[in-house]
């Protein structure tokens, strides 16, 4: 009689399983350095909004979902970004030729490289566009 009430008990309590996405750099199923996690304290910004992966400048970046592109700015700044979907690629100089509007593919080509910030900042949100 327990041992039911104990498995429904589990289940219950159980948390949500967390989508798993490719990383945007190569290689895509691989291991990479972190430098800056979601929620971490900062003295500039109370709450760094996004996941921080180490990459040389130059280093291709590519669209971990299918959607098209929602927004590219700060061109020549150093936040760059690229806004595809729900997420958003922070130090990214993007590819000539890519433009607002643009349907791109998951992995299938560079939306751009790293900048000199020498890491991708990448964003997630629940709602298209919004920054989480």
């Amino acid at each position: 009689m327990l041992a039911p009430v104990l498995g429904i008990l589990g289940w219950l309590l159980m948390p949500e399983p967390v989508p798993a996405y490719p990383w945007p750099v190569k290689p895509f199923d691989g291991e990479h350095a972190i430098n800056g996690t979601l929620g971490e304290f900062r003295n500039r910004d109370p709450l760094h909004c996004g996941v921080d992966i180490d990459a040389l400048t130059g280093t291709e970046v590519y669209s971990i979902d299918t959607d098209p592109v929602d927004s590219i700015s700060g061109a020549g700044s150093m936040n760059e970004n690229v806004r595809i979907g729900r997420f958003r690629y922070l130090h990214v100089l993007h590819s000539k030729g890519l433009l607002a509007g643009q349907q791109v593919t998951a992995l299938d080509a560079p939306i751009g490289t790293v900048n000199s910030a020498n890491h991708l900042h990448l964003e997630e949100s629940t709602i298209r566009g919004a920054v989480s």
